[in-house]
């Protein structure tokens, strides 16, 4: 559960940092297999692994149920060889799985070993589930590679404690800084545990392409529908269809293919889905300072128009290290609402309308500030400096920069899907915004927030009527809350935040 107290936050992460923050977790030392990933597989069905080896010979996946050892399957891994050559790479695919049932794995081979067995839970394929999104651990800025991963280490097994029935971990692009040891980059990045325990998805950046990076890419990730070599990909989870576009190809031909495939797979794969997003590093809409490079510009200009008339709901981007949500967008044009965004939106799109958030960095390997339409930059700019300026670019709802790592948690239900942004270290809520199917229950217009109304004393409107505008009345007010229920307050988190952003109080 998460904890609703930025001191009970702080205080929990400092006990844990003193006993569990040491070396990063990695895989046996007397098998010769290391680096292993567990990714996402065509549909829920099937998971796609991909692991290092020191043996050359014929290397296997075998997997069985958790309670059911018996049950062994046996899938034969092939060789990678994208051109690093640094590394025996396997790859394989495991299919028949059932949905909401522990699997537990190991790789290797009787002749020279196997790794530890690790486990994963597939997903129930009720329609409502979640995923987690992250962007630019980018490991290894300014040689940093141990403190990097370590951030990395804490990030994802901050955000799986607070959401541990995950479906699987997006991150989209830059997983390693590319200048330097990309061997030793690659080797932080895959550390932690939660890449071998959740089905992780992963986008080529700008810094994947550093120095023979496109070798080291195809080596390491096993991408389920791969168009090609391109690193465009799909797949289909529950009642979500994902799009991975490469947006490092943005020649005018590149922009024609990725027009072309996402045409094509959602005529082919969209059509029973409750929603269709997308993912791509460069962000086509953001209020960072790559808004005006010629590269984002080409995939803002090329794909936005495309993702309208395909009815892509949702695009997830990293690379400019900046939170940004953007307004409804119908092709280039921005849908301003009335009512000024603020966290808690619920927003109904209408046909062609598509919603673009750009996630910050996972690792606070580097942040970029806030820069404005004619691009100038804004060092500790915060939303209440720029609002009504004229500073902010026309397209965005809502920005945030406080230079700390940030997660994503995406909570997926058949009308509707909500974005909850936290940063790693105080739990602090960034952004938490609602996409709503036309039609559903308290459904409002762009903008618009939705007033919560349970009939509960502790109710936001109780905590506003018994609490001033100090924030120290209102810590007191929910640890109280906190202790009195023994925890059970999670269906009021949404209220108490919006209470808590009333009274200008991040919560």
């Amino acid at each position: 559960m998460r904890r609703t107290s930025p001191v009970a936050i702080l205080t929990a992460l400092a006990l844990a940092a003193s006993t569990t923050l040491g070396a990063p977790s990695a895989s046996a030392q007397d098998t010769p297999t290391y680096r292993t990933m567990l990714g996402v597989g065509p549909d829920e069905s099937g998971v796609q692994l991909s692991w290092r080896s020191d043996y050359a010979g014929q290397e296997f996946v075998r997997v069985h149920p958790s309670a059911a050892p018996e049950q062994v399957l046996e899938f034969a891994a092939y060789d990678v060889d994208g051109g690093a050559q640094l590394f025996n790479s396997k790859h394989a695919e495991v299919s028949g799985l059932v949905p909401d049932t522990a699997y537990s794995y190991t790789v290797g081979s009787d002749a020279a070993g196997w790794s530890p067995a690790y486990e994963f839970t597939t997903n129930d394929a009720d329609g409502e589930w979640n995923f987690l999104a992250y962007s630019d651990a980018q490991i290894g800025v300014d040689l940093k590679v141990k403190e990097n991963g370590q951030t990395w280490r804490d990030t994802t097994r901050v955000s799986t404690t607070n959401y541990p029935d995950a479906s699987f971990l997006l991150h989209l692009g830059d997983q390693v800084e590319g200048w330097g040891d990309k061997v030793a980059q690659y080797a932080q990045f895959f550390s932690p545990s939660q890449v071998r325990e959740y089905p992780t998805a992963v986008l080529y950046g700008n810094h994947e392409d550093y120095q023979l990076g496109k070798p080291y890419f195809d080596e390491h990730y096993n991408l389920p529908n791969e168009q090609g070599n391109s690193a465009d990909y799909f797949f289909e989870h529950n009642n979500v269809l994902f799009i991975g576009i490469n947006s490092m190809d943005n020649t005018p031909a590149d922009i024609t293919r990725h027009q072309e495939f996402i045409r094509s797979t959602v005529a082919a794969h969209g059509g029973d889905k409750d929603w269709i997003i997308a993912g791509m590093h460069h962000a086509p809409f953001s209020q960072g300072s790559h808004t005006h490079d010629s590269d984002v510009e080409a995939v803002r200009e090329g794909l936005a128009p495309t993702f309208s008339e395909s009815g892509i709901d949702l695009v997830l981007s990293g690379h400019d290290h900046i939170y940004t949500r953007s307004h409804l967008m119908d092709g280039l044009t921005p849908q301003v609402p009335e009512a000024t965004p603020q966290i808690g939106d619920r927003i109904v799109p209408t046909d062609g309308e598509t919603m673009y958030v750009t996630v910050t960095t996972a690792t606070g390997s580097k942040y970029y500030d806030f820069y404005d339409q004619l691009g100038n930059s804004h060092p500790n700019a915060t939303r209440e400096d720029t609002l009504g300026t004229g500073l902010e670019l026309p397209t965005t709802a809502y920005w945030y920069q406080d230079y700390t790592p940030d997660y994503t948690n995406i909570q997926v239900s058949p009308d509707e899907i909500t974005l909850t942004t936290h940063n790693t270290y105080s739990d602090q809520l960034v952004d938490e915004v609602t996409l709503a199917k036309t039609g559903t229950p308290a459904a409002t217009t762009p903008g618009e927030q939705v007033a919560p109304a349970p009939e509960d004393p502790r109710d936001p409107a109780t905590v506003l009527a018994n609490t001033g505008s100090s924030q120290d009345e209102l810590l007191d007010l929910l640890d109280t809350v906190l202790i009195t229920t023994n925890g059970a307050i999670n269906e009021y988190v949404p209220y108490y935040r919006r209470v808590a952003n009333a009274l200008g109080i991040r919560f």
